[in-house]
């Protein structure tokens, strides 16, 4: 097995504005290969000054030997973006997309990836339905425009409501059809284990069905460990948080290696409050948390 174990960068955008600082980290964690947030760099400079930050970044990776991945909006950029109803801020945030996807390039990461887009609460399936087929067009531009930078692949990642967009297995497999109809390259899945309506079925509430069904259209998947009843935790895989966690690492190794998946990403996506109990445990179970992961690939 060739499976390749990533590290998530969205709980350091709020807490290192220092590279050297930043990779020093991941050292101390034993990681070398991240999933990179955009907001970890400031995308609201000028361009000049914007791509000075990712060059200087790049750098300090090759000196570090830290290789990116794939580059991905955080909480910061989960925002009504490429749905907006309102054309101005649908193209704004389309331009935006163009910037992260050429800071991939930059980066020699072979992918970009965002949730697909938000629509507000309580408006119409025929509006909804609209505004879908409108970002879709919209991912297929960028598709073009993803290829021309050199990347692989472009990646979405379904949701838990359906204003957010594929919220159950069965609309995740239409509106990945949707988007890959006419895009330029691949347009692949970030399978999200914590993600998926609870309410709408037991089906759709058991995160090894999303994993048997839709892995082959992944490129990555993003873990952590995940307690019933409990949602939007993102908490590591310690061995106090296992006991009880629904989580399984041999679980889902077993089940790529049954639908011949051996290079998989897997993406440890963790999130730390900012309390100062929790801060003093962050690296100690961000260690934990990897070495779980490397002992079972």
């Amino acid at each position: 097995m060739s499976h390749k174990l990533i590290l998530n960068t969205g709980f350091m955008v709020n807490r290192f504005n220092d590279y050297e600082k930043f990779f020093s980290l991941l050292k101390s964690v034993n990681i070398d290969n991240i999933q990179l947030t955009v907001s970890l760099f400031n995308y609201n400079l000028n361009n000049k000054d914007y791509f000075k930050q990712i060059d200087n970044f790049k750098k300090k990776s090759f000196i570090n030997n830290i290789k990116v991945s794939s580059i991905f909006t955080d909480s910061f950029t989960r925002l009504n973006h490429l749905s907006n109803i309102n054309k101005n801020i649908s193209d704004f945030w389309y331009e935006k997309f163009k910037i992260f996807i050429k800071t991939a390039s930059i980066l020699e990461a072979e992918n970009f990836g965002s949730h697909l887009g938000i629509v507000d609460m309580n408006v119409s399936k025929k509006i909804q339905s609209n505004i879908l087929t409108k970002t879709i067009k919209k991912w297929t531009k960028l598709s073009n425009f993803a290829l021309k930078c050199g990347l692989k692949s472009l990646s979405w990642e379904p949701m838990s409501v359906g204003r957010e967009f594929g919220e159950t297995i069965y609309k995740t497999k239409k509106i990945n059809n949707l988007l890959n109809q006419n895009s330029s390259l691949p347009i692949k899945i970030c399978l999200d284990v914590d993600h998926g309506d609870k309410q709408k079925n037991y089906y759709n509430a058991n995160p090894y069905n999303w994993i048997q069904e839709l892995a082959k259209h992944s490129y990555c998947l993003h873990l952590k460990q995940v307690k019933k009843n409990y949602h939007s935790s993102h908490l590591c895989f310690t061995k106090k948080n296992n006991k009880s966690g629904i989580i399984k690492a041999n679980k889902i190794i077993n089940i790529l290696e049954t639908l011949n998946l051996n290079n998989m990403n897997l993406v440890l996506e963790h999130s730390f409050k900012e309390r100062s109990s929790v801060e003093n445990n962050l690296i100690s179970d961000l260690k934990e948390s990897i070495k779980y992961w490397k002992d079972n690939i």
